[in-house]
């Protein structure tokens, strides 16, 4: 049930964000660079950067950053990892940076440095649910698309494109009748 429910998971947001790439074609964010908080163990991995630095004005490539709390964490993580992966290639048209940590200090910062770095979208699943308005709105300002994963965050439902979580009220709700 849970490898159905990851591989949900990536369609639905492979599916959000191909549908949204139609309409930010012709944007021409800067090239990605390595995003680092120091402890290279977790630094970004900026997956197919072979690309030529201009691919994103030809409208072929799309740029994508992924926070994400790190596959070892549950059976449930590494399978919604192996999914990004199998649908986040450069045969497929994207260029992915990905960082891991359970740290939400962490995440903030890879976050911020996606958004400097110029991907056209940014998929989230945050270990902490609160203090993510200024990067949220930052990905705002620069036109990055953010959609949630996983988990909500306390956050304005205007700073991100849509979330893609379990209503855990409604479960609990199912379960108890």
């Amino acid at each position: 049930m849970k490898k159905v429910l990851c591989l949900v998971l990536a369609a639905l947001v492979a599916l959000a964000l191909f549908a949204g790439c139609a309409d930010n074609s012709a944007t021409s964010p800067t090239p990605p660079s390595n995003a680092s908080n120091g402890d290279s163990d977790n630094a970004p991995d900026n997956g197919s950067n072979n690309a030529p630095d201009d691919s994103s004005t030809d409208g072929g490539t799309i740029k994508v950053g992924i926070v994400n709390n790190p596959p070892s964490e549950s059976g449930y993580r590494e399978a919604n990892v192996k999914d990004f992966e199998a649908v986040f290639t450069a045969a497929n048209g994207y260029d992915v940076q990905t960082y891991y940590s359970l740290k939400n200090d962490e995440q903030l910062n890879a976050a911020k440095q996606f958004i400097t770095d110029g991907v056209d979208y940014l998929l989230v699943s945050a270990a902490a649910t609160d203090g993510w308005d200024s990067v949220l709105q930052s990905a705002k300002e620069a036109g990055t698309k953010v959609f949630l994963f996983d988990r909500m965050l306390n956050t304005p439902e205007d700073l991100y494109e849509a979330a893609v979580v379990s209503d855990m009220a409604k479960e609990g709700e199912t379960a108890v009748n």
